[in-house]
């Protein structure tokens, strides 16, 4: 294989030709595909408990793990992957570089919301982890290309533990029929399996060493906030290639091999959604970005330009009471927001801060621990990991925030560890974070001081939802972060240390303001109602739940919206209440 990417497979150098002549699409590479009748070995699949159970082929292919309350077949969609599962196996031999020439078994990890992981074990006693993106996950050839560079790059120049990379594709033009990656099993066992057995003193060392490795992160900056990329693999599609302009700064000991950081580049970021819908076709600029001004007036222009060419008209139930008059509200108005988001963009006291490189969500599952040494053994799960500044990283570790998904405590309050109350879990999550937050101010000043510049949620808000926000129905957070900056522009003109002016540079006429009043409040109640359901374990906020509590959730859904019937005052609040109810239940 080359470091490039791919290498033909032994036994499939013919549908690797058919690839070239035929569209992907095409009936006769369908037939090419499935040519083989080579029986597939036994297929196990993780179950949430940790247990297996047997599985057939197309499982390989669904997302099981989580159900949505809200357009489930649409999600579940969006993360099929179907793909030549003879092909990876094939691949996964080739990659082996071992003495193995079959798979006695396929291994189905739980899907992640992004990936599809599997293990293949070798006749000879090898395994070779799988991992093939899901189309939700960002764009082709981005993803997988800076996915493969970055975690290089961590191994090369950071000495970083991620798992090695035995051999990848960047293009689903392959006999597999999907990007893939195939690395090395990461070392070690999972920490979210060991986390509610150990005492605080425990985890408190594992935080000690997560501190460390973000210390060694952020111990060198780079000249763009992007992503990193094998500079080959950007010049072969002609995409601009941006130096690093890597510079050390505190910590770092070790200097950096010259002829080792040619190899990368800074290009484009990968997030998904800066690529969703009709986005991934237009011209936009999606990075590397110079300072934060830069990368904040992008964003905002990248959505006004998808705005004026794709937004359609759509029913916002908050704005009246009576649905059957209410107008589909026009983008106009969306435009006109994306508009002052720009101006405001502009004038934002954005601090220039070093730009390093960070884990996009380091959640408990993605940190590998030695048993018996409690040392990190390996970090996985860089997909989309980017550089940038502090300003936009993750303030505390995904691993120690509240659980994520399902119901959190059951009815007698127990929390997620089964033997402590919600209230000592709560207690013992805060006493965490302290911790965290005192070993990162002693070990990494800079970081700590870059991730609390004055006024940053206020700032922050417009900016984490001005990317498809007319898509995904969050116009309002859109306008209530914009809103918010406004009011409170004599303040961040004070806290700032730089010459501002005194005067905002956007306004809202009264009419505006009256309207964004009467759809804060009319919004209030469903929210509440939304964040007591997540709050009491129900139903989590955006309506996710792992498959087998999906009954459950439906229920708890069921029983709100009966009881939103009861206290309505008239038929038209009842059918206002039942259009803003986040959460639609069953599918017809």
């Amino acid at each position: 294989m080359t470091p490039g990417g791919w290498m033909p497979l032994r036994t499939l150098r013919t549908t690797f030709k058919a690839r070239r002549i035929y569209p992907q699409n095409s009936p006769c590479l369908e037939v090419i595909r499935n040519a083989s009748t080579k029986a597939l070995p036994p297929m196990i699949a993780q179950r949430e408990d940790g247990l297996e159970k047997p599985i057939r082929e197309d499982d390989l292919f669904q997302h099981t793990r989580f159900r949505w309350l809200t357009n489930d077949s649409q999600e579940c969609a969006r993360r099929y992957l179907r793909f030549n599962v003879h092909a990876l196996i094939d691949a996964a031999i080739d990659a082996s570089g071992q003495s193995a020439s079959s798979c006695t078994r396929i291994f189905k990890y739980p899907d992640g919301l992004n990936n599809k992981v599997f293990i293949l074990t070798l006749d000879n006693g090898s395994e070779v982890l799988a991992r093939l993106s899901t189309p939700n996950a960002g764009p082709a050839f981005y993803t997988n290309a800076s996915e493969v560079a970055t975690r290089g790059f961590l191994r090369s120049i950071l000495n970083i533990p991620v798992p090695k990379i035995c051999s990848y594709a960047l293009d689903a033009a392959n006999p597999v029929g999907a990007e893939f990656i195939l690395e090395e099993r990461a070392h070690g066992t999972p920490l979210d399996s060991l986390w509610s057995e150990w005492d605080v003193d425990a985890r408190k060392s594992v935080l000690d060493e997560i501190v460390d490795i973000e210390t060694k992160l952020t111990s060198v900056s780079f000249q763009k906030h992007g992503c990193i990329y094998y500079k080959k693999h950007l010049k072969e599609k002609g995409i601009p290639a941006y130096d690093l302009g890597i510079g050390a700064s505190q910590g770092f000991d070790n200097e950096v091999d010259t002829g080792l950081q040619e190899e990368f580049a800074l290009g484009p970021l990968t997030e998904a959604r800066l690529w969703a819908d009709e986005r991934e076709n237009m011209d936009l600029d999606r990075g590397p970005y110079s300072n934060p001004l830069h990368y904040v007036g992008k964003l905002g222009l990248n959505e006004l330009l998808w705005a004026e060419a794709h937004a359609k008209p759509q029913i916002n139930p908050y704005r009246s009471l009576d649905l059957s008059v209410a107008p589909p509200v026009s983008p106009v108005e969306y435009i006109s927001l994306l508009d002052r988001f720009c101006q405001l963009a502009l004038h934002l006291p954005l601090p220039d801060q070093q730009k390093t490189l960070s884990h996009p969500s380091l959640t408990l599952d993605k940190i590998f621990i030695d048993p018996e040494t409690r040392k990190v053994t390996s970090i996985i799960g860089w997909q989309s990991a980017s550089v940038s500044e502090g300003l936009f990283q993750h303030p505390v570790p995904s691993m120690l925030l509240p659980m994520r998904y399902g119901p959190r405590v059951s009815a007698d309050h127990t929390g997620p560890t089964g033997d402590k109350s919600f209230d000592a879990y709560r207690e013992e999550v805060e006493e965490l974070m302290n911790y965290y937050a005192t070993q990162t101010l002693r070990k990494n000043r800079q970081r700590d001081l870059d991730l609390h510049p004055p006024n940053r949620n206020l700032l922050l808000a417009p900016i984490y939802h001005v990317t498809g926000a007319w898509s995904r129905n969050e116009v309002f957070p859109l306008l209530h972060g914009v809103v918010g900056i406004a009011a409170h522009w004599e303040k961040i003109v004070a806290d700032a240390q730089a010459s501002m002016s005194d005067e905002c540079p956007i306004d809202f006429s009264q009419e505006e303001k009256d309207a964004f009043w009467q759809e804060l409040e009319a919004r209030d109640p469903v929210e509440k109602v939304v964040r007591m359901l997540h709050d009491q374990g129900a139903i989590p906020e955006g309506g996710m739940v792992p498959a087998e509590q999906y009954e459950q959730a439906l229920e708890a859904n069921d029983i709100m919206q009966k009881s939103m019937e009861s206290v309505a005052k008239d038929e038209q609040q009842l059918a206002q209440l039942k259009a803003c109810w986040p959460y639609r239940g069953r599918e017809p």
